[in-house]
């Protein structure tokens, strides 16, 4: 075949459009193909996570003083672990913190501190036990009603910048 000069050149200019073309479409699908990867994430948590229990229990609102006394916290055999089928990491946990006390949770690396502030904030379900602040078992009353008089002083501190009005 005799192609000319201006043939040899359109083919050449077509074959390296080409190219960029297929490394444009390759890049292409593998952001689809990770993108998608997030899309599947977000309707897993949308299908198969479980939602959290109310902020407010109207039946189950504690008095207005609930947390004004001073407060005594009672953990009732309390076990937890994180997920079904994993090792418990609180295995059958019974304390009384006595009002105005003060006390420090340590231990090694492992041990259930985070796991037993987890339990108190009910970010995590016990399976066995009872937790009691001041008469009132926190598993029947709302999450907001029980969080909103908790705090915790974190392991890490957090720096903001700029004033709290901000």
């Amino acid at each position: 075949a005799n192609l000319d000069p201006a043939q040899v050149g359109l083919v050449l200019t077509y074959a390296l459009q080409m190219s960029a073309t297929l490394r444009l479409g390759i890049r292409t699908f593998t952001l689809l193909e990770v993108q998608m990867n997030s899309v599947e994430r977000i309707m897993h948590y949308a299908t198969n996570i479980d939602t959290e229990p109310p902020a407010v229990i109207e039946a189950c609102r504690p008095g207005f003083g609930w947390m004004a006394t001073p407060v005594q916290v009672e953990l009732l055999s309390v076990s937890a672990r994180h997920r079904p089928g994993m090792p418990r990491i609180l295995k059958s946990i019974s304390i009384t913190i006595e009002p105005r006390k003060k006390i420090g949770v340590v231990g090694r690396t492992g041990s259930g501190k985070s796991t037993l502030m987890l339990a108190l904030f009910r970010m995590l379900d016990i399976e066995e036990g009872q937790i009691i602040i001041n008469g009132v078992d926190i598993s029947t009353i709302g999450l907001g009603d029980l969080r909103s008089r908790l705090c915790i002083i974190p392991q890490e501190p957090t720096l903001f910048s700029g004033t709290i009005r901000q």
